[in-house]
This record gives C-alpha cells, sequence and structure tokens, in this order.
C-alpha cells in the first residue's frame, strides 16, 4: 500500500505550457537544484546532510540568510532567482488577497530570456575551493603500500571481476575510482561507488567521464546511509532496501569505520556480507601507519581489533574463498563468498 502511495506521490505533473504561463515548477528547480549548488560555490558548505533532512529542497529564505551582507543580495542573478522571489512569497503568506488579484501573462520570449540566463549563471557556478582533501590525494604519494602492493591489491581486484564477471558491483569507500574503474575493466557490467569525501567524489567522477566508464560514484556516509524518508517512509527507500549489487569491495575501509567511528568490528564485517552475496575487504591491522595516525589523538579503547577478530566475525557469516597478504602482519585481502544461513 505504501509503495502505490509513494507512486503517486513521485509521478505528478504539471499541465502542458500554453503561451503566457509563468514557469510553474521555477521555485521546485531553484530550492532542489540551484540553492544546493549556491551552499557549495558561494559558502563552500556541503548540502548533503541539509538536503536529506528536507526533500522539497533547500529553502531560499535560508540562502537569503546565509547571504548576509546586502550586496549579495542584489548581484543580479541572486536578485532575480532567490532574494525577490523569496520576497514575494514572505508578502504572499501576509497578503492573503494577493492570490486574487490578476498576474499579467509572460510572453513565451521572455520566458525563454530567463531560462536562457539561469543557464548561464549555472553553467558558472563552481565549487568553492577548499583545497584538496587527504583522501583525494590518497591515490597519489600514497604512502600506505611499498614496492608492488598496490599492483598486488589491483590485481587481486581485477582477478576477482574476471572470475565472477559481477553485473552490478558496488565500492564502498570508493575514493576516486582507481578500483572501479579495475572492476570494470575486468568483466564488470557496472559498478556504483559510495564515499563520504566529496573532493575525491569529484575527482572519481571526471574519472567516469573522462574514460565513459559505466561508474556512478554517489556521496554516502557509511556510518549513516541513506535510510527511508518521505511520506510513510515511502517516497525515498534506504540504502539496505535498495541494494541490488552482485559484488560488493571494501577496500581500506573497515578501519575507518571499527576505530575511526567506533562501530564495533562484528558489526562492520555482518554489515559489508549483507551487501552483496560474494566480495573483497581489506583489512589494515593496528600496527599500520594510516591506523596510528588515527589512534595519536585518542585513547585506543580497540582490544579486539585484530586479524584473529575479524577473520573471526567474517566466518559467522561467509567462507573465506583466498586471502592476500600485502605485507607480512600486515594489510590483507579477503576474498569472501556468503553462507546461507
Amino acid at each position: 500500500m505504501f509503495s502505490s502511495q509513494a507512486t503517486v506521490l513521485s509521478s505528478s505533473t504539471s499541465p502542458p505550457y500554453q503561451d503566457g504561463d509563468y514557469w510553474t515548477g521555477q521555485r521546485q528547480f531553484i530550492e532542489q537544484f540551484v540553492n544546493p549548488l549556491l551552499l557549495r560555490a558561494l559558502f563552500g558548505i556541503a548540502h548533503n546532510a541539509w538536503y536529506r533532512g528536507a526533500l522539497e529542497g533547500i529553502a531560499s529564505s535560508d540562502i537569503v540568510a546565509l547571504l548576509g551582507r546586502f550586496r549579495r543580495w542584489l548581484a543580479p542573478d541572486i536578485l532575480t532567482n532567490i532574494t525577490l522571489p523569496d520576497l514575494m512569497q514572505r508578502r504572499a503568506r501576509h497578503a492573503p488577497d494577493a492570490a486574487a488579484r490578476p498576474v499579467r501573462p509572460l510572453p513565451k520570449a521572455a520566458l525563454e530570456l530567463v531560462l536562457q540566463r539561469l543557464h548561464r549563471w549555472i553553467s558558472k557556478l563552481t565549487p568553492k575551493a577548499i583545497g584538496p582533501t587527504e583522501w583525494q590525494r590518497y591515490e597519489i604519494g600514497n604512502v600506505s603500500y611499498a614496492g608492488d602492493e598496490e599492483s598486488r591489491k589491483q590485481d587481486f581486484v581485477a582477478d576477482f571481476a574476471r572470475r565472477h564477471l559481477p553485473a552490478c558491483a558496488w565500492d564502498i569507500g570508493c575514493n576516486t575510482g582507481r578500483y572501479a574503474e579495475a572492476l570494470l575493466a575486468n568483466g564488470a557490467g557496472s559498478v556504483v561507488g559510495f564515499d563520504s569525501d566529496l573532493d575525491a567524489l569529484e575527482a572519481a567522477a571526471s574519472r567516469a567521464s573522462a574514460g565513459g566508464l559505466n561508474f556512478l560514484p554517489l556521496f554516502s556516509d557509511a556510518a549513516n546511509p541513506s535510510p527511508a524518508q518521505g511520506w510513510a517512509e515511502a517516497e525515498r527507500s534506504g540504502l539496505t532496501s535498495r541494494r541490488n549489487a552482485d559484488a560488493v569491495i571494501a577496500l581500506a575501509l573497515v578501519h575507518h569505520l571499527a576505530i575511526g567511528r567506533n562501530v564495533p568490528l562484528p558489526f562492520v564485517v555482518e554489515w559489508l556480507v549483507g551487501l552483496a552475496p560474494r566480495g573483497v575487504i581489506e583489512f589494515v591491522p593496528k600496527p599500520d601507519p594510516m591506523v596510528q595516525r588515527m589512534l595519536r589523538l585518542r585513547r585506543d579503547i580497540f582490544a579486539d581489533y585484530d586479524s584473529a577478530q575479524f577473520e573471526q566475525a567474517l566466518g559467522r557469516h561467509a567462507r573465506i574463498v583466498q586471502r592476500l597478504e600485502l605485507t607480512a602482519g600486515g594489510r590483507t585481502l579477503y576474498e569472501f563468498e556468503r553462507v546461507a544461513g
């Protein structure tokens, strides 16, 4: 019942355009697309968490409040698309009779001019430079792997893809998409990548576009994935109910969840195995320089975080098909196959 209601809510349409009509979807377009862009372009603020809490989009009144400085209010494109429409909305709420006043038709040529100008403005909006993040630069100058360890890791992922040829693979913690590309180059039909680092995702999107890859990088916080939302919690499905992966890879991720986000190691493993029937997980042990850096400014309360505990947790839900120790006692790759029950 709920899914059919959600379908009805999502499928409403506007009447066909007639000469003289105003753009009935303007407010929706501005609040769902333009305002999130403005948050990043003007303030360097990621829109993702904000947008998740407001399914109808980011209100123009919020953008106006953030603008603060009077000069920004008067910037022509902001004045036309944000400030004045918000002002008119405020006045309409305080003047109920305003809706009864006749509205002059808007000639089609004038509407086309509005749309062209809006297109030019949006085309010039770029994310505010905040400097490359640690994970965006992870692929270049990465000191976590020495010698041929990185190429061996890539070969392991490539071999996994060749043997299983997943129609759809998920790359959890995809970073800039290097391993997603390796999956695709070796038989995967498509890859959906998830990461919480926006700049790394920008690089992943550029990689996908430049290479014509069937790779979709998406923003997602693995410790706080998208929930079911909207009317009757059925308008927007949660991540778990949308899973359709034939395979999953999670490389250099477990320690970020288990240590960085305090998620118990068995919970992390159970969640990853539950995403797909088979996959590859990398375990990074506590002596690793990256883990030690994470522990530098906090107490080590993770007595149960080690490879033995990881293998025990993995063995509860899956069969370990093969493992590759990249360094003696160091980073290790595990190919798993989920067991029934």
